[in-house]
């Protein structure tokens, strides 16, 4: 088992242990793809067994890397994956250069072409969401303090995608 393997479980065994009757949902930060996704939910679900809970408890999906947006339709699919949230500044960031940092902040999220394309398709409230009775959400703006900006912001998302 490696370290990070061994660092995300005793999070998840703190939580569940912890606050599992109270916990709202537990966030997967950068999946590499739906067999990671799985593995975490898997464990999550054997350890909330173990701690006796009698309910499940909703997992939100950052979806940051190219291998998760490649495998979201099957990540959408998996038991306990309540919201998938598309992870704007970890995706631009994954491109290497090839979208500029002025694209991870308002205005100007969600307009560079590549970013267009990987969300319109695969993350705008979608048929397959809906036949899992999943919520895609996305931060609109990191500027929240400028009100300009969220209200722009807000409108663009909720129009463009």
């Amino acid at each position: 088992m490696t370290t990070a393997t061994r660092a995300w479980r005793q999070d998840v065994d703190v939580l569940v242990d912890g606050a599992g009757d109270v916990t709202a949902y537990i966030t997967l930060p950068k999946p590499t793809g739906v067999t990671q996704v799985a593995e975490m939910i898997e464990y999550i679900q054997a350890r909330t067994a173990r701690s006796g809970l009698k309910r499940e408890i909703p997992v939100h999906v950052l979806i940051e890397t190219h291998g998760a947006l490649r495998d979201v339709q099957k990540i959408a699919a998996l038991p306990w994956v309540q919201t998938l949230d598309f992870g704007l500044m970890d995706f631009v960031s994954g491109h290497h250069g090839a979208i500029p940092a002025s694209a991870m902040r308002s205005p100007g999220q969600f307009e560079h072409h590549l970013i267009s394309c990987a969300r319109k398709p695969r993350l705008s409230p979608p048929p397959w969401a809906m036949d899992w009775s999943l919520h895609t959400t996305h931060r609109w703006t990191s500027r929240i303090h400028t009100t300009p900006t969220r209200k722009r912001g807000g409108r663009g998302t909720s129009s463009d995608f």
